[in-house]
């Protein structure tokens, strides 16, 4: 197998957090509606859905899926116009299993990276943005086949860039805290090829 081209789709939800409320952020403005301010800082926590496009990946699963929890951290920066740029880091992780001609298959990969986001206001509870995400890919794979007397293994690093846009919309302001946000995103991603060779996983006294 090797580490290829990858379909990514993101459904996440995520808190803005705000580190303290700044002069001229009371809710409750004389005359208007009040519009919850923005908060700086982000967490999401989501589920990344990919499709493999590689043959190598039979394997591990009975489909082109591989799943994946995704926990990303933003700070955001105003430009005091609609545009609004923000950085970050993104963790992945997820696995995959399958029985493959009697032995059981196993695919773990991680995923650590930047985020750089281009965010633009449609109205103040919703945005459009793009992503760029350039990032480091780790990976390890195995099968336990019941007729080899110890496990085949081998791990890969690679290196990995995904490009994503999406929709990100306000479901619920917690005061001048946080506010609650979902997000969905989709976009394509690729991963340096890298082959999987397995090798029997010996003890040091049989090397």
């Amino acid at each position: 197998m090797t580490t290829a081209d990858r379909l990514p789709f993101v459904v996440a939800l995520f808190a803005a957090l705000a580190p303290g409320v700044a002069r001229g952020e009371s809710p409750f403005a004389l005359g208007a509606i009040a519009t919850p301010p923005v908060h700086p800082w982000e967490l999401a926590l989501g589920l990344r859905t990919a499709s493999f496009h590689d043959a190598g990946y039979q394997p591990f699963a009975d489909t082109q899926e591989f799943q994946q929890l995704a926990v990303t951290a933003m700070r955001s920066f105003s430009t005091g116009g609609r545009f609004r740029p923000a950085v970050g880091l993104v963790l992945e992780n997820g696995g995959s299993d399958d029985d493959a001609r009697g032995a059981r298959a196993h695919l773990s990969l991680a995923r650590f990276a930047v985020a750089i986001d281009g965010r633009y206001e449609l109205v103040p509870a919703a945005y459009l943005f793009v992503r760029a995400s350039p990032g480091l890919l780790h990976g390890q794979a195995s099968l336990d086949d019941p007729s080899a007397p110890v496990p085949l293994a081998t791990r890969l690093d690679a290196l990995s860039l995904d490009g994503s846009g999406g929709l990100a919309v306000r479901l619920v302001s917690l005061g001048t805290r946080a506010t609650v946000w979902a997000l969905g995103e989709g976009g394509y991603g690729w991963a340096s090829r890298r082959p999987l060779e397995l090798e029997p996983q010996l003890g040091a006294a049989d090397r």
